[in-house]
């Protein structure tokens, strides 16, 4: 009986140590499926960043925009005779106002230098007709989210 016993054992602890560890193959195949969906994660986490930045950047047009609004509606008679009035192409010539400036000068060189300091290759219009209708554009670079060179653009439009 003894020796049954003992056999019985000795197939046991073979059949054990058989299936004991995992082989190379099955650590390979689970460290190949970890790897790929890492990826994947840090792939979605780039997605989300550039996305994040490009929403950043229409939140500050948007800001930088209103901004412009209130100075606008502050010194309506001013914005009304287009004394704040100015295209696209001349937002890279605008200089610092020199002698004494009008409120005016001085309220559109600042928001300018704003809009140039906080967006990417940024450009600002702006233009106010004489039913107090002005209407702002700003343009700047979002190649950042977009991969490639993607100009985008904000136009606000308000009743002073």
């Amino acid at each position: 009986m003894k020796t049954a016993i003992t056999d019985h054992n000795k197939a046991s602890n073979f059949h054990h140590a058989q299936s004991a560890g995992f082989s190379l193959i099955e650590v390979l195949v689970t460290v190949v499926i970890v790897s790929i969906g890492l990826l994947g994660i840090a792939g979605l986490q780039m997605s989300s960043l550039k996305n994040n930045d490009s929403s950043f950047l229409r939140s500050k047009s948007t800001i930088f925009s209103n901004d412009m609004i209130d100075y606008l509606r502050a010194n309506r008679q001013q914005a009304i005779a287009g004394n704040y009035n100015i295209d696209l192409s001349s937002f890279s010539a605008l200089s610092t106002p020199s002698g004494t400036p009008t409120i005016a000068e001085t309220d559109r060189y600042r928001w300018f230098k704003q809009i140039d300091d906080n967006l990417p290759n940024a450009k600002a219009a702006i233009n106010c007709d004489a039913n107090a209708v002005c209407a702002i554009r700003v343009e700047w670079d979002d190649s950042r989210a977009e991969g490639s060179s993607s100009t985008k653009h904000l136009i606000l439009s308000a009743q002073l």
